[in-house]
């Protein structure tokens, strides 16, 4: 029920129906009030869990986010705290509490709802919670990353080895928003999605002629998604895929709509303003190269939207993507195989036959030729699906306006480097990929010079329970001469739950700091 976010009032109903069900409740306990002390202790006994899974582990990472409530406009800040289970050998996240704010949503009133959160309402001893969070990750408002006021900078006065994390899908995004918008065709591109999906979702006389031009045709036709949302590749990539499906049922639809007495003045403006950006054939090709640079980040969205992201997987995983950018060729021969995916092919034909003609001959026009999927055949398999082919007249090629999305493509490399080339110059950081046994190299030497340089930057939070920095180095040398016969050829994450699950005594000491490393949290 409260998962659901049911009012409390329907406590009772749900109880009448178990009863009708037969199930044997206790009676006098089926009221709003009961409701209320059951959740009550339901929740503290869930703080009672996260409490411990915190004290027990070797560090945690906070995570926040801050919204604003739409009714109420009050300040909400969200807050995770994220730890390494040694137990099940797995990343675990805690939500600890959606808090609201005193006053303005400054800096230092954050920190304060948030230690308050920690100490009094998790109950969580003052010195783990000082001496074992090792990181903080938000997103890059100033109010965060102030250097002299921001929240992270005050969380830093009292724990000097505290990391801080801009959320690594946050910076993605925001590297892309900044080179996509310095491209005015992009900027096109988005504007007719948004407009797509406005004048579909503001007319539902409009929407259900769409679907009886598809059904008058036998094709499969699909909803326009909204274009906006907090993943910005996700919700474009979805929204251009939509509408290269729609491209030849839009144009139908709107030449027939615009002649009818339902279109108004206004909304026959705008549809002919969409219809004139459909019939170009330059701009078919132009959403086609965003669709094929779309595709080579959505991996990378993909990946930061991971929960079990490790601090040791964003380098490999940028480069990965910058690797795939750079070797991403965008000519006519690549918008043409995309677009042949989606059954659609441009063609020129001459104006009173079927030959076909050359672009530069004047008695030729464009034709777009598509091959949709018939009505009810979408969930059959690629080989039993059948298709109905369409032929749309196009405006004229004008081949002077032409996009290859070659420098789009050079400003999205430029940016995604500079919003992630301080991670990768900063020693520490790079420390922990020792985590990664593929950067173990021939010796172990190297190697454990990082693990040094992390347990003499961790000291206060590794110098508990026990802890004998003493005794790492044996240890990772043992681990290293075990690394290359019983855990050969394992991923990072295989080999260490191995470790974790096999040989937790043999490496105690060393595992204490794979777990700090294991509960960073970057997005």
């Amino acid at each position: 029920m409260a998962k659901q976010g049911m009012p409390l009032r329907a406590f009772a109903t749900i109880n009448h129906i178990q009863r009708q069900n037969g199930v044997k409740l206790i009676s006098g306990c089926s009221d709003s009030k009961a409701a209320r002390k059951f959740l009550g202790f339901i929740a503290s006994a869930a703080m009672n869990k996260i409490r411990e899974y915190i004290s027990e582990s070797a560090a945690f990472n906070l995570l926040s986010d801050g919204s604003q409530a739409r009714k109420t406009n009050e300040e909400k800040e969200l807050v995770l705290v994220r730890i390494f289970d040694e137990q099940s050998n797995k990343v675990r996240y805690f939500t600890v509490g959606l808090l609201d704010i005193d006053g303005d949503a400054t800096a230092g009133n954050i920190k304060n709802a948030i230690d308050k959160c920690m100490v009094e309402t998790l109950e969580l001893r003052e010195e783990v919670y000082i001496e074992k969070l090792v990181a903080c990750t938000a997103d890059g408002a100033s109010v965060n990353f102030g250097a002299y006021n921001g929240m992270l900078t005050k969380f830093k006065e009292n724990r000097p080895w505290l990391l801080t994390f801009h959320c690594t899908a946050h910076r993605f995004e925001l590297a892309l928003k900044d080179s996509l918008a310095k491209c005015q065709r992009f900027k096109d591109i988005r504007d007719l999605l948004g407009n797509l999906f406005s004048v579909f979702n503001n007319s539902g006389k409009l929407k259900k002629h769409f679907y009886e031009v598809g059904s008058s045709y036998d094709i499969q036709l699909c909803n326009t998604p909204k274009v906006a949302g907090t993943r910005f590749v996700s919700h474009t990539r979805n929204a251009v895929d939509c509408v290269l499906k729609n491209w030849a049922g839009h144009i139908l639809n709107f030449e027939d709509y615009i002649t009818t007495p339902s279109c108004n003045s206004n909304l026959k403006a705008k549809l002919k303003g969409i219809l004139k950006k459909l019939k170009s054939p330059e701009f078919l090709r132009s959403v086609a190269v965003v669709k094929l640079l779309l595709d080579v980040l959505a991996e990378m969205s993909l990946i930061t939207e991971k929960k079990d992201l490790f601090i040791h997987d964003i380098e490999s995983s940028i480069q990965s993507c910058l690797d795939d950018l750079n070797a991403l060729s965008i000519n006519d021969e690549a918008t043409s195989s995309l677009l042949n995916k989606y059954g659609l092919q441009l063609v020129s034909q001459n104006k009173d036959s079927d030959i076909d003609a050359s672009d530069d001959d004047e008695s030729s026009q464009s034709v777009l030729l598509a091959n949709i999927t018939k009505k009810g055949h979408q969930k059959k398999k690629p080989a039993n699906r059948e298709t109905v082919e369409l032929s749309v007249a196009m405006h004229l090629p004008n081949n002077s306006h032409e996009w290859s999305g070659d420098e789009v493509k050079r400003d999205i490399v430029e940016a995604i480097n500079n919003r992630f080339s301080a991670d990768f110059a900063d020693d520490l950081l790079q420390g922990f990929s020792f985590l990664d046994p593929a950067t173990w190299g021939d010796t172990y030497h190297q190697t454990y010079e990082k693990i040094k340089k992390i347990m003499e930057h961790f000291h206060t939070t590794l110098d508990q329970d026990g802890f004998s920095r003493s005794l790492v180095k044996a240890e990772f040398k043992a681990l290293f001469r075990e690394a290359n016969t019983t855990f050969s050829g394992q991923s990072p994450e295989r080999m260490w739950t191995n470790v974790f699950s096999r040989r937790k005594t043999k490496y105690r000491n060393l595992l204490r700091v794979v777990s700090l490393g294991l509960a960073l949290g970057v997005c």
